[in-house]
């Protein structure tokens, strides 16, 4: 069913996340046609690198840019 999903979608993973591991963020991209896999730095690495990154990454996926 979720290979069905047609729209473009953005998914953020990173590699701390326990609660959502980023092995599934892989699985999701690759079952997701239109998705866009964006891995970046765990606020628990560093806040600031983190929030960076996640306003590039949905900036860049919100206008059609590349990182």
């Amino acid at each position: 069913m979720i290979e069905a999903i047609g729209m473009p979608t953005l998914i953020i993973g990173n590699a701390e996340d326990i609660v959502h591991p980023l092995a599934f963020a892989r699985e999701l991209n690759e079952l997701i046609p239109a998705s866009k896999l964006e891995i970046i730095t765990s606020k628990t690495v560093d806040p600031q690198a983190y929030l960076r990154e996640f306003r590039i990454a949905l900036t860049n996926f919100l206008t059609g840019a590349e990182l």
